[in-house]
């Protein structure tokens, strides 16, 4: 493609003057988006502040689950668990009412949907968590 293009011999420069009403708007807009940057930063510092104690209790309380054959336990919903260890959905007070049987006890049938666990994690779960009832 061929161009063309004028020369001159003296180069004018062109001077354009923003007004001022529309000068104080991009300072406005640009006053916004810098707050919108710095609460962004906030906003992922935080979350990744949360993720990091999620993970440190997550890795803490996991060691902690098995109960031993001698040792107190409580059974817990291993939906529950599962969602516990899953990072992106809040965590929901521990709901047992599913697994019982008339007399307000453990379902011998709803046994395969619990997981025994130590009554030490139980007692960190059911403190941070909440909900009920408890099956020990």
């Amino acid at each position: 493609m061929l161009v063309y293009r004028l020369k001159m011999e003296t180069r004018q420069d062109v001077v354009f003057e923003v007004p001022a009403f529309l000068q104080r708007l991009v300072e406005l807009d640009n006053c916004k988006f810098e707050e919108w940057c710095v609460e962004m930063v906030d906003m992922r510092r935080e979350s990744v502040d949360k993720g990091r104690a999620k993970h440190e209790e997550v890795k803490e309380l996991y060691q902690r689950l098995p109960a031993g054959a001698d040792n107190r336990y409580d059974f817990v919903p291993v939906e529950w668990l599962q969602k516990w260890l899953d990072e992106t959905t809040p965590t929901k007070p521990i709901d047992n009412s599913k697994c019982l049987c008339p007399h307000g006890k453990l379902h011998p049938d709803k046994i395969s949907l619990m997981k025994r666990i130590s009554q030490y994690a139980a007692e960190i779960f059911y403190k941070r968590y909440g909900g009920s009832p408890r099956l020990t």
